[in-house]
């Protein structure tokens, strides 16, 4: 009895010692290896709406609305001792077709399409292997919307008002400057942890790993997510396989049997968390040209029954400089916190070229945004997220633009967010904000404006 008391006190102080030991790893010292890594996403969203209005005088009439929404994205991260890239690139495509219908006569017809591309890259070059950069950072965004609109007069199917227009918009930017400090992915690490502590808490943790063999597990979880493969199932193999080989070989595991795999399998497919860590302040001159070609043509009935058709078309372009100062900057909080503060600061001055429209005219825009927040870490399948919103903007314009008057506009938002993993596949998610705006623009009649979302979100990962 008494050994049967002394080998359970001994299990329970290795399991709270190697609890302690993980606690005081100060997940802001780990720096990410050299790595490069891609990623592609696809997202559908599809809703559909019917609505049916009936009147005491038998009447009914028919509103339905289709919404159709197609997402592509591409990421790219580079990190080494002398580089920190980042490629995005975003299409998305979205149809919304509605239309207004009684009996089998549809009085009203309304499509929207709509296609974005946007293609950009952050550069960012540490020279002396310091943490003084040089970033560059070129954008492209290209915008094409088509809206048709057809309308019944007094329910005359001879008699439609129609309206169809394009709009294509085209904009080129580029930032370059520099600045002082990194900011590093340290997500790689506290998965690493996440491993450890599942196995010591399943007595199949050999000995307590001091931080340079944690390291060492850290970046093996870094190169594994570095990997690419077609099919999940053979890449799920290779880095459960990889895993284990690692943690004999550096010898933190002797008895490898059905707990042992089934612990790594489930740390290795719920424990991804996005961490950062480090501050970086960052300096940038901007350069901008938007063109914007707009096409429309209308027919309409007037009251007497008469066909009116004209067509419009107005292209023209504006450029942009600027400047803008931003600071980044997360801080892990023991294992299970982080903290996050951003801020911005930019001037932009915009030269309008459109000599058709009186109501354009060259402005400047100063503007300032911070956030401050925290992220809470509960276990690997829950995630919580709170934090305010600032925003902050002032419009000038020429002295002599009586179309135009100066105004300042203010945002202000608190949100929260709760996500749980029921499997590595199916996330539930619920969000919440409240936003405040305020302007004190004389041609806007509500200077003062209040609004309460809440999401409900389910996803699943079909693959």
């Amino acid at each position: 009895m008494k050994r049967f008391i002394f080998l359970t006190f001994l299990f329970v102080a290795v399991i709270f010692s190697s609890k302690a030991q993980f606690e005081n790893i100060d997940l802001s010292e780990y720096k990410l290896p050299e790595i490069e890594r891609h990623q592609l996403d696809f997202n559908f969203k599809n809703n559909a709406d019917f609505t049916t209005d009936s009147y005491q005088d038998d009447r009914k009439f028919y509103f339905f609305d289709l919404n159709n929404e197609l997402n592509a994205d591409y990421s790219y991260f580079l990190n080494t001792d002398k580089f920190q890239v980042e490629r995005w690139m975003n299409l998305t495509s979205d149809l919304q077709l509605d239309w207004g219908k009684t009996k089998n006569l549809k009085f009203d017809k309304d499509d929207r399409y709509y296609h974005s591309l946007r293609v950009g890259c952050i550069r960012r070059v540490y020279p002396r292997h310091n943490k003084w950069f040089l970033s560059l950072s070129p954008e492209i965004n290209v915008n094409r919307f088509v809206y048709y609109n057809k309308n019944l007069s007094n329910y005359d199917e001879s008699l439609s008002d129609k309206t169809y227009s394009q709009d294509l918009y085209f904009a080129p930017k580029l930032e370059f400057g520099g600045g002082y400090g990194r900011i590093e992915q340290v997500g790689d690490l506290r998965r690493a942890i996440y491993i450890l502590e599942d196995l010591g808490k399943n007595d199949r943790l050999e000995k307590i790993p001091g931080e340079n063999v944690i390291y060492q597990l850290a970046d093996k979880v870094a190169e594994l997510r570095n990997q690419r493969f077609f099919d999940s199932r053979l890449r799920r193999i290779f880095e459960i396989k990889s895993l284990d080989s690692t943690l004999t070989q550096l010898g933190l595991v002797d008895k490898t049997d059905a707990t042992y795999f089934t612990s790594l399998y489930d740390m290795w497919s719920y424990g991804n968390e996005m961490r950062y860590s480090g501050t970086r302040i960052q300096f940038d001159l901007l350069g901008r040209i938007d063109y914007h070609f707009s096409k429309t043509r209308t027919e309409d009935y007037d009251f007497q029954l008469e066909k009116t058709v004209t067509s419009d078309k107005n292209d023209f372009k504006d450029k942009a400089v600027g400047g803008s100062v931003t600071v980044d900057s997360y801080k892990p909080i023991r294992l299970k916190w982080q903290r996050h503060f951003s801020s911005k600061l930019y001037f932009n001055h915009f030269f309008i070229d459109d000599t058709d429209n009186r109501l354009l005219n060259d402005y400047n825009t100063l503007a300032a945004t911070i956030s401050y927040g925290y992220d809470w870490f509960l276990n690997t399948r829950t995630h919580a997220s709170f934090g305010v919103v600032g925003r902050y903007y002032r419009y000038d314009y020429n002295e002599g633009d009586e179309y135009n008057k100066d105004h300042n506009r203010v945002f202000g938002s608190f949100n929260g967010a709760l996500h749980y993993y029921f499997s590595p596949r199916l996330k539930a998610s619920v969000n919440s904000v409240l936003t405040l705006n305020w302007n004190d623009n004389p041609d806007i009649s509500t200077n003062k404006q209040t609004f309460l979302s809440n999401q409900l979100i389910i996803n699943y990962a079909i693959f």
